[in-house]
């Protein structure tokens, strides 16, 4: 399980507004794969889940709505450096994810993880590090700008 909070602005307590929660299940290759259920923190309401498809040397993800119905996916470019030169300093830390909406496939964000040295020791030592360091741009999702009848509006009410 884990809870998600914004920060609203420095000194301001950070208000939690989304939970998930991934039972166990017994997971063998493409058998049983993993799916995260997403609720809103302050209400319970169910928002949608993600769910790791099989994807042979790919980081794949499905985003469903509260009825189970895919609406975006989340993928990145097989041949990123990233994922097989982290924590050297060659300059290759970065993977892009692009989030793609399932019904036109339009870019609609992008989620950057930056992997660090702490990451590349932890993993040579054994020793736990807690340092991931991701960026999330959802541009084309904003309140303002996002049609009601879009896929992805709901991501765009979250928030306190």
């Amino acid at each position: 399980n884990m809870d998600m909070a914004l920060l609203a602005a420095q000194g301001v307590p950070p208000v939690p507004f989304i939970h998930m929660e991934r039972p166990f299940k017994c997971t063998c290759c493409c058998f049983q794969r993993p799916e995260v259920f997403i609720t809103h923190a302050a209400t319970g309401a169910p928002i949608g889940s993600v769910r790791d498809p099989c994807a042979c040397c790919l980081m794949t993800f499905d985003l469903k709505d509260k009825d189970g119905m895919p609406v975006m996916e989340i993928s990145h470019n097989p041949c990123s450096c990233g994922l097989m030169c982290w924590g050297c300093p060659c300059g290759c830390q970065e993977v892009d994810f692009q989030v793609r909406d399932k019904t036109g496939g339009n870019t609609v964000g992008h989620i950057k993880k930056q992997f660090r040295m702490a990451e590349a020791v932890s993993m040579m030592t054994g020793v736990g590090c807690d340092a991931d360091m991701y960026t999330v741009q959802f541009e084309q999702v904003q309140p303002g700008l996002a049609r009601r009848d879009a896929p992805w509006y709901s991501l765009a009410e979250l928030g306190p």
